[in-house]
Parts: C-alpha cells; structure tokens; sequence
C-alpha cells in the first residue's frame, strides 16, 4: 500500500487533476477507479474499483481480469465479483463516496478526488447535485483523509497540499 490514494472519476479534466495533483506530490500513488466508465476510458494500474451499479460488475471485471487480475472490486452489496462490501449508508454521495470510505477503513491516510467534481450532470444526464448530500452528511468523518483536486468537491475538502501531504 502506498502513502496516497488517488481515487479517479468519470469528468472530462480527470487527467489534468491527475497531472495537476503529481506536481504537487510525485511519488508513487494507489489507483481506485469509480465505475465502468472510468475503467473503459483510462488505464491506470487500477488496483480498487468502486460501483453502485450490480449490472456492470461483470464487465468492470472482464475488462480488469485480462489488464490487471490484482485489483479489489467495491461494491454496497453482495453479488459474485464483489471483493470488498461495503454497506450503503443513506445518503448517498456517489461511487466516489463508496471507494472514500472503504480506503479509509483500508488503512488510507490521504485520498485525493481527481475528475470528481459531483457537479453538473454526468455522462447519463444525471445531476450530481443529489450525491453532494452525502459528502456533506459525512464531512466529519472524510474531511481529514480526504482532498479533491477540482469542482463542488474542491470547495468543500479543500485541494490538497504538499504540507498536507507530508503531515
């Protein structure tokens, strides 16, 4: 396990966030993708992958399987290719949310959101506006692990430092 976990969404300026976040901090980092999309678009040494979604977990896996067979699979429920459950807790602040709490119970002392915004809509018209109720229901106990590096998210953690970093 390294020191720091970059947990990677589904927006449009992902890379730049994770571009932007390694000037900051460039050591070696722990991946965790949030869903399929991300998991199609980008390929990093995945080694977590978080969904709410059950429909994709065997195509998440399919796709890892060939590229990466040593990551974790996240899921709120039990269903066959979930590694790491992870119950629901209302409400809900996104897949992103789901990997944020799980890394913490993994050990994780810093997390970083790059391409997790929870603004605007996502790829499926979606607003975000719904999930940013459970990031703020649960500040208390994410706000010390965890930094975002753009968007609703950003105002909210604050961008990460290198002080922050390094404590």
């Amino acid at each position: 396990m390294n020191k720091v976990l970059i947990i990677v969404g589904f927006h449009d300026k992902v890379l730049q966030d994770v571009n932007d976040f390694k000037k900051i901090y460039d050591e070696k980092c722990d991946y965790l993708a949030v869903g399929l999309d991300v998991v199609e678009s980008i390929q990093f040494p995945w080694l977590y992958v978080a969904t709410y979604h059950k429909h994709d977990i065997q195509k998440i896996r399919s796709i890892l399987d060939r590229i990466n067979p040593v990551y974790k699979l996240i899921s709120y429920e039990q269903h066959p290719g979930v590694d790491i459950l992870e119950p629901y807790i209302m409400p809900s602040g996104s897949s992103a949310l789901l990997g944020t709490t799980t890394a913490m119970k993994l050990g994780y002392q810093k997390i970083v959101l790059c391409g997790c915004p929870l603004e605007g809509v996502n790829n499926r018209n979606d607003s975000y506006l719904q999930f940013q109720k459970g990031w703020t229901a649960r500040l208390n106990e994410v706000k010390h692990y965890v930094r975002s590096m753009s968007g609703w998210t950003s105002e909210l953690l604050k961008a990460p430092t290198k002080e922050w970093v390094d404590l």
